[in-house]
């Protein structure tokens, strides 16, 4: 029950996500340039101002909210390269 509690208190954006998700179906399209030849998936959504923080991003990967070239993607170090389509939020991040 504690981390229940925990969990919805210090995270909620959860079920904003989710409620945007279902709500909200267009969406926003931000495109990157990849200056190096990869970025791990949780920078990419701190560097584009999706989350706050890296841990926010972390969690918001591990629980499967990340979608990246159409799969749910639950990897947070995951090498994100040229060509890659990621999908958050109502958000789409094209890497170019």
């Amino acid at each position: 029950m504690l981390f229940n509690f925990y969990y919805w208190n210090v995270f909620p954006i959860k079920t904003v996500a989710l409620a945007r998700n279902r709500l909200m179906p267009d969406t926003t399209k931000i495109t990157y340039t990849l200056s190096e030849e990869f970025i791990e998936l949780f920078k990419l959504l701190k560097i584009c101002n999706l989350v706050e923080s890296g841990g926010q991003a972390k969690f918001l990967i591990a629980e499967g909210l990340v979608m990246v070239n159409n799969e749910i993607e639950t990897r947070k170090r995951f090498k994100i390269r040229k060509g890659f389509l990621i999908e958050f939020e109502g958000q789409e991040i094209e890497v170019v």
